[in-house]
């Protein structure tokens, strides 16, 4: 029976220590607090392919629906043929801490939607994964498929081994391992096949950063009865930090260009353009590949946008409401870019229900964007621990701690970039997103 393999995201865990504040004058503590009321929520995405040079037709369109609490509850993906027709489905399922608990993929059969594949994510006490379950759908009944089991030491994941279901039994699959340097970043990946009796070398990846912990580079090795080197991928960065350049090398006997990206940003920090080279050996110069180019509305920041996270490839382009973006490829023949595909978004205006706009109902946080301490101010009405958790846009918690009252929390050791936080209590749960410059 064939087995349907599906790599999961790594979650990542990283301890935080915090302390009391004294309040400052009354301009600093209203200045920048996360206070969430209305939002825009992306509904749906729709892309266009450019036809014959005359005109962009429909290529396929995605649907999302979300709960309360901004979860994304279901995904549909449709194709354009004279007509939207249905693809594919998923729907997502929660507990009552707000956690991914179980996520299924149907498939349209022309008349009705079936059954293809269930995922189940089971947690630790700390809310990292535990065991991940993925079961295909045969003979009318979800029937095991592969498992994940996740490993952790100083709250870091140390170890991921996967298991495939074979002839009623779980049997080794594959092994990842994981270490990291002394600010918790990734710095060693190491990956293992199962050869039925021992776990023997396949590929590993090692990661470097700069001081304001950006990844600078990875290096991607491959195990031919030593470790031997295969590519590699730099990243640079301006004086914001935002990445602005990678370049991918391949290894002959020398690091070798292969391609790269440039990146560029507008004066709100949205990376509005990319665009992709490859090396042109013979004329030692970088040719034009494709290019982005993105458009976006500055009313609402990524603070105010509802996103599908375990749907988008790549939320951290919304710094601001996106519009559109589109795509062209380069014509050497012309020497000049062409239209190849097109991005559409589309929003509507999203209220929580869960919000109370009484204001000493609402839990603050602030300054944001911030580059070290934010703030943390608990209403009256809560009078028993919040947990508090920041992840980072791969879905990677980064912090984490218990508070009782109000208080301060360092995140100067973050890098700069965007996050999600979530502050839950026993009876409620807030959420918004924070930037770090």
């Amino acid at each position: 029976m064939k087995t349907k393999i599906l790599f999961i995201a790594i979650f990542l865990f990283a301890t935080v220590t915090y302390s009391q504040y004294n309040k400052k004058d009354s301009d600093f503590l209203n200045q920048n607090k996360s206070i969430l009321v209305n939002k825009q929520k992306l509904d749906s995405t729709i892309n266009y392919q450019w036809n014959n040079n005359i005109q962009w037709v429909n290529l396929n369109k995605t649907e999302y629906l979300y709960d309360i609490n901004e979860n994304l509850i279901l995904e549909i993906n449709l194709s354009w043929n004279n007509n939207w027709q249905n693809n594919t489905k998923m729907s997502y399922e929660y507990d009552n801490d707000n956690k991914l608990i179980n996520k299924i993929i149907y498939l349209w059969n022309n008349t009705s939607w079936i059954n293809d594949i269930k995922i189940s994510y089971f947690y630790n006490s700390l809310n990292d994964f535990q065991t991940i379950l993925t079961y295909s759908w045969h003979n009318n009944t979800w029937q095991d498929s592969l498992k994940e089991e996740y490993t952790y030491l100083n709250n870091l994941l140390s170890e991921k081994i996967l298991y495939s279901y074979q002839y009623n039994n779980w049997e080794f699959l594959s092994k990842y391992e994981y270490s990291y340097d002394n600010n918790n970043n990734l710095s060693l990946e190491t990956y293992y096949y199962w050869d039925n009796t021992n776990w023997v070398n396949s590929t590993k990846k090692e990661y470097a950063y700069d001081v304001n912990n950006n990844l600078i580079s990875v290096i991607y090795y491959d195990y031919i009865f030593s470790w031997a080197p295969g590519t590699k991928k730099e990243y640079i960065y301006d004086n914001y930090n935002n990445l602005i350049t990678d370049i991918t090398y391949n290894w002959i006997t020398t690091w070798e260009y292969l391609w790269k990206n440039v990146y560029t940003y507008d004066t709100n920090g949205d990376q509005m353009q990319q665009i992709e080279y490859t090396w042109d050996t013979q004329a030692s110069t970088w040719t034009p590949k494709q290019k982005r180019d993105r458009l976006f509305d500055n009313n609402y920041t990524f603070n105010d946008l509802v996103l599908p996270f375990t749907s988008l490839a790549d939320v951290s382009i919304f710094t601001h409401k996106i519009d559109n973006e589109i795509a062209y490829s380069w014509n050497d023949n012309s020497n000049n870019w062409i239209n190849s595909y097109k991005t559409e978004y589309f929003y509507s205006q999203y209220t929580s229900d869960d919000i109370n706009e009484n204001q000493s109902n609402i839990i603050l946080v602030y300054p944001n964007p911030t580059s070290d301490f934010i703030y943390i101010d608990l209403p009256d009405l809560i009078d028993s621990d919040v947990l508090f958790e920041i992840y980072d846009m791969m879905g990677h918690k980064v912090m984490s701690s218990t508070i009782n009252s109000d208080t301060s929390l360092d995140i100067s050791h973050l890098a700069t970039g965007i996050y999600v936080y979530n502050l839950k209590t026993i009876n409620a749960r807030y959420n918004n997103k924070i930037v770090k410059n």
